[in-house]
């Protein structure tokens, strides 16, 4: 399997109408540094792709015909949602009612795209699709180049799996979607496709037809009218719906009050000593915190960095350690995290995940560009290594480096049996991104994770075999007992997933948050286990993952 898809020329076209504000423009913007839209396009190019920009129109055309016809041809309609989308009279009177119609009759997957905090809950229409990404606006990623970067090639997975769906089902293009949204996430289940890009233009007069987001808008919707069974329908409808979402989808506003860390910073990744006793995490803003009690207390230490670190990996003494982030960040500690210092990795890519030997000699690094960076010297010098991959986003091996692995983007999963020298493809039967790899101790069995799949190797890496988790939350990390018998899993939303079969099935554990979490850590056997995430939150569990505790 390559990370990149080649091209089939048989495959049919899909067309993709993309709906926005004139005022958030920017991400469609190829000169914006985070811009979303130009680069779905040009990684969608060469998959039989179709665009049209607004500036495509010739004089006169027509504009109001021309994107009538464009929304009537596409299969997918991605909304770019924001106060300004919300509050535009030509989207809410001419493309939503048009694109609402053709998603009622099956024929447009509507995936709405959250690119900024916005009131779209008092909307049916919105409330009843998840929005992408599941838990924070688009805006929110913008703060780190590898929270950007996870989550633009998250997107285009999504695009890539979609337009999968519609060619193997093209009859009914909406019913996949339809599917996607019934397992829990249209943006878990991804989509490849073709994009059509306009502008918001003339206004036109008069304000949301009733049919333009299911017949309902609550107060404050600019002078409507609403039925009175439309007022006692919506507000049942509406405050189930955007209770779900609150409570599944939403960062709330946790703070630090109970919460063991002290800080109130998205903490990125947990590592420890193999008994547990010893423990460090870091995080956004360069953050680093250690606890010498299993835990149970958290300092401050000084990074010596302001760079979001993504990573943390070290031996199992701690007395090496090595933390990653942007911007090709890696600082190291010899001292059990005592003092660190910075380390030049000869790329400025976003790392986004490390490993290393068992005596802190060999070190690996991926980034958010798809390369590795190696060091045989305990950090003290890197090697770039290019693989082809779109994006990487975690890396595992065996205690002595010799052989190693790395997943990230459509499936991505890569080999190396020569201490990172080379790297070979392997096809993983999975077409989403693999965010997390985990490793048993001698490397005989291995266990990559995707939204709602896990995909598992009893050879190595060889060859591998795909189950479903039954939770399709996007995932963050895995960790598991060192001979593999028990997994855990932790990501979007609080979630914490267990098996104790190998990851031939999955348990939901409660988590007690709704903070998305991003990395698990525990002992050994597993009986002790902690998971770091967003808001400075840091949980525990003394019962192997049964019970959690701030």
């Amino acid at each position: 399997m390559s990370a990149i898809d080649g091209p089939e020329a048989h495959e049919q076209t899909v067309h993709v109408f993309v709906s926005y504000a004139r005022e958030d423009k920017r991400w469609l913007d190829a000169d914006y540094r985070f811009n979303l839209i130009p680069f779905l396009a040009e990684s969608l190019r060469r998959h039989n792709t179709v665009f049209w920009y607004d500036t495509e129109l010739k004089p006169g055309d027509v504009f109001k015909r021309h994107i009538e016809e464009q929304i009537d041809q596409a299969q997918i309609a991605v909304l770019i949602v924001s106060q300004s989308f919300l509050n535009s009279d030509f989207i809410e009177q001419i493309e939503m009612p048009r694109i609402a119609e053709r998603a009622r009759q099956g024929e447009t997957i509507v995936i709405p795209v959250l690119v900024e905090p916005c009131d779209w809950g008092d909307y049916p229409f919105l409330a009843d699709r998840q929005m992408v990404p599941s838990a924070n606006p688009l805006i929110d990623f913008t703060e780190s180049e590898a929270k950007w970067a996870k989550v633009k090639f998250q997107i285009l997975d999504g695009l890539k799996a979609q337009l999968k769906r519609i060619r193997e089902t093209p009859q009914s293009a909406a019913s996949a979607g339809q599917g996607a949204e019934t397992t829990g996430s249209v943006f878990a289940e991804k989509t490849r496709s073709s994009a059509v890009i306009h502008g918001d233009r003339e206004p036109a007069a008069g304000k949301f037809t009733e049919q333009a987001f299911g017949n309902l808008k609550v107060a404050g919707s600019r002078g409507v009218k609403i039925p009175v069974w439309a007022w006692a329908a919506g507000a049942v409808l509406i405050l189930a719906v955007v209770a779900v979402l609150l409570r599944g989808h939403f960062v709330t506003n946790e703070t630090s009050s109970g919460m063991r860390s002290g800080t109130t910073v998205r903490l990125t990744s947990i590592f420890g000593t193999s008994d547990g006793k010893k423990l460090w995490a870091v995080g956004d803003g360069g953050a680093l915190i250690e606890s010498d009690d299993g835990g149970v207390t958290w300092l401050p230490r000084a990074s010596g960095v302001t760079s979001h670190l993504e990573s943390i990996f070290g031996t199992s003494n701690g007395q090496t350690l090595l933390a990653v982030g942007v911007g090709g960040a890696i600082i190291k500690s010899g001292d059990a995290g005592a003092t660190w210092t910075q380390e030049k990795s000869g790329t400025t890519d976003a790392l986004l995940a490390n490993f290393g030997t068992a005596d802190g000699q060999g070190q690996w690094a991926v980034s958010g560009l798809g390369n590795i960076v190696e060091s045989k010297d305990g950090g003290a010098t890197w090697t770039k290594h290019g693989t082809g991959a779109s994006w990487l986003g975690s890396v595992m091996g065996t205690g002595d480096g010799g052989h190693l692995w790395a997943v990230g983007g459509s499936g991505t999963i890569l080999e190396s049996d020569d201490g990172g020298g080379t790297w070979v493809m392997r096809y993983s039967a999975v077409q989403t991104a693999l965010s997390a790899i985990f490793a048993s101790s001698d490397g005989s069995k291995l266990w990559a994770i995707g939204a709602g799949t896990i995909t598992e190797s009893d050879d190595g890496g060889s060859t591998w075999t795909t189950h479903n988790t039954g939770n399709a939350t996007w995932p963050h990390a895995i960790f598991g007992s060192s001979d593999g018998a028990r997994l855990w899993a932790v990501g979007d939303a609080g979630m914490i997933i267990e098996s104790d079969d190998k990851g031939a099935t999955w348990t939901t554990r409660k988590s007690g948050t709704t903070n998305p979490l991003c990395s698990i850590f525990g002992t050994s056997d597993g009986a002790r286990l902690w998971a770091v995430g967003d808001n400075g939150i840091v949980l525990a569990s003394n019962d192997g993952g049964k019970t959690w505790t701030k």
